[in-house]
């Protein structure tokens, strides 16, 4: 649905969060953070410039009524260079459905938010996602991919690790 939406607004650098429950939106802002205020009015904004294409997109998935409340907000942080969600990578987060360009992964979290490959059309698999923190190929994670891929997320990348103590351990390495 969102990549039907995204081929069907007249913008292709959003800039802001898609937020659907805000399209119509009436009710007081009295109160929020001016970044939220200026959110529900691009939406706002958005919306009316693309009203009928909004409205038959809404009438077909059926207002979205049976999605869950984070599915209803869409960050698309791939610039403009691509023209569909499946050229990009895809990610279920508490904020909403982000889609990010194809070289840049999201940073791995404990919780079992898994980036979809869009081009793959399938989530990463465990040895890509411990490849992403630098993880040896040879390295054996339990049988259980939850808890492996929670496992990634808590780690620190080892090659930044090795990285940062270089440059922390070199000045007394280097005592005359």
């Amino acid at each position: 649905m969102w990549d039907e939406f995204y081929k069907g607004i007249d913008i292709k650098i959003i800039g802001f969060p898609i937020w659907v429950d805000y399209f119509n939106f009436s009710g007081s802002t009295k109160g929020l953070p001016q970044w939220k205020i200026s959110f529900i009015k691009k939406n706002q904004c958005l919306y009316q410039r693309n009203k009928v294409f909004i409205n038959q997109w809404l009438k077909q998935y059926e207002n979205l009524k049976w999605c869950a409340k984070t599915h209803k907000k869409m960050e698309w942080q791939s610039g403009g260079d691509y023209d569909s969600l499946y050229d990009c990578l895809i990610q279920f987060r508490p904020s909403g459905v982000r889609i990010k360009r194809p070289d840049k992964f999201s940073t791995l979290v404990a919780m079992n938010h898994r980036q979809i490959i869009g081009s793959l059309e399938r989530k990463i698999s465990v040895r890509e996602a411990a490849r992403l923190q630098s993880f040896p190929d040879q390295y054996l994670f339990l049988k259980d991919d939850n808890k492996s891929f929670k496992q990634l997320g808590n780690t620190v990348n080892i090659t930044v690790v090795k990285h940062v103590a270089k440059l922390l351990l070199n000045p007394y390495l280097n005592l005359k």
